[in-house]
């Protein structure tokens, strides 16, 4: 009787969905899924962090760059006299990157102005 009953839910539940009995299958298939999303989403992160690490090395930068300057000035300053007689020669590239340096400079100290 139990046998007759047990073979009688067995028909229906595989007449109801063909893949009853198929977990193996299913499990992959669900695995192959869940991977499969998960790389895409992975795929389509962008960084989180390296723009921001990235502004903070250039800003760094310049600013060890505008120290360097400042540095070279007090150092022609000392010399004062010294060299007044001599011609003083200032290249166009040197010109470009000191009018950069200021800008960049006015431009942060807008910035920190509208944070602070």
């Amino acid at each position: 009787m139990q046998h007759k009953q047990a073979a009688l839910i067995l028909q229906k539940a595989l007449e109801e969905d063909p893949t009853v009995f198929q977990y193996d299958e299913l499990y992959d298939e669900m695995d192959k899924k869940r991977i499969s999303n998960r790389e895409e989403a992975k795929g389509s992160q962008a960084p989180k962090y390296i723009q921001n690490l990235m502004k903070m090395a250039e800003r760094r930068q310049r600013e060890n760059e505008r120290r360097i300057e400042k540095v070279a000035q007090k150092e022609l300053e000392k010399e004062g006299d010294l060299f007044k007689d001599k011609e003083a020669f200032v290249t166009g590239a040197y010109k470009r990157k000191m009018e950069e340096l200021r800008r960049l400079e006015e431009e942060e100290k807008r910035e920190d102005a509208l944070d602070g």
